[in-house]
């Protein structure tokens, strides 16, 4: 029987992860239906041996692919659109858990809804050993997911569509192709969507199609993920000029971050999202504009560094596993 869903998997070098998450899939109602692949983007471990392990042992019809040359997830997700047979494809990430019956709720939704733009996305939390307050607002307000702002009664703006626990009809991605692989990471979701919005897109959320992101982070990890999405968004800016860019740094950020660091002294807790805020922005801008990274060793933003040291010391911005990592080193 041909598959009714083909749930599209990209990774690399994260064998013990995808391994987990492929365990996590095999235990989900209705995965008969379902066919998995994998796209093993130029591993450099063991991932590619763990996938073929996985594919004899797991009772799921995997599909490992590998890629000799790692090309960025959206490069992976379109061998795995190649190798796909099904009507009907699930992007997932390869350190997302089903902590609901996922597969059936984007099966569902689908079935209810056979047109070729109906597209569902899925919510995403932190996992347990990946959860924080700072972790839970990077994914509710838009710094890496926006959960916090979708609402089941009412369309989702294509800005929202995220390629990580997101199904859509095969039809859709057809006529508006594929993932623009000259974006290796970041903003390759967005440029995408760009383009599914005049093929038809209709976007819609479904919170009960819950997954755990098993993926810890504290400030300084956050903040160079922001400076690599900022030097994407240069290469977004290239190929959509219409998107805004964002202001160069300058006077009015090193006022902001001196007023932040004031009230965070006085106040870490009432301080906290402004800041957080603020340093993911600078960061992002930033990189922008072409400014040089910080050493390793130093905060990830170079006008609010002081700000930034400040707010690191916050436990609310270390997942369980970095709490407990700084905990055993004392």
């Amino acid at each position: 029987m041909a598959p009714a869903l083909s749930v599209i998997i990209p990774t690399r070098d994260r064998a013990t992860t995808i391994a987990e998450t492929l365990t996590s899939l095999a235990t989900q109602p209705e995965v008969e239906l379902v066919e998995v692949i994998v796209v093993d983007d130029g591993s450099e471990d063991d991932t590619f041996a763990v996938l073929e392990r996985a594919a004899s042992t797991l009772p799921i019809d995997l599909h490992p692919i590998r890629r000799p040359r790692a090309g960025g997830p959206g490069a992976a997700r379109n061998s795995g659109i190649e190798h796909a047979s099904a009507p009907v494809l699930l992007f997932l990430g390869d350190d997302m858990r089903p902590a609901a019956p996922v597969l059936s709720r984007h099966l569902a939704f689908h079935r209810r809804d056979s047109g070729s733009g109906a597209a569902l996305i899925g919510r995403i939390v932190p996992a347990p050993s990946s959860d924080s307050p700072f972790a839970r607002w990077l994914h509710e307000q838009g710094k890496q997911f926006a959960f916090g702002r979708m609402s089941a009664e009412a369309p989702v703006p294509a800005d929202f569509f995220y390629a990580a626990n997101c199904s859509l009809k095969r039809e859709l991605l057809t006529v508006a192709g594929g993932f623009d692989e000259r974006l290796e990471f970041g903003h390759e979701e967005r440029e995408l969507a760009a383009r599914l919005v005049p093929a038809g897109l209709r976007l819609r959320y479904d919170p009960e199609a819950l997954v755990e992101h098993d993926h810890p982070t504290d400030l300084a990890a956050t903040l160079r993920r922001m400076r690599a999405f900022g030097r994407a968004y240069r290469g977004l800016a290239e190929l959509m000029p219409a998107v805004p860019e964002p202001r160069r740094p300058g006077p009015r950020h090193r006022a902001r971050a001196a007023a932040l660091r004031v009230a965070a002294r006085a106040s870490i807790a009432a301080a906290r999202e402004p800041s957080w805020e603020f340093l993911c922005e600078q960061a992002h801008r930033e990189a922008f504009w072409g400014e040089p990274d910080p050493p390793p060793e130093a905060p990830g933003v170079r006008i609010g560094a002081g700000l930034a040291r400040l707010v690191a010391r916050d436990p609310a911005v270390r997942s369980g596993q970095a709490r407990e990592r700084q905990a055993n080193a004392v």
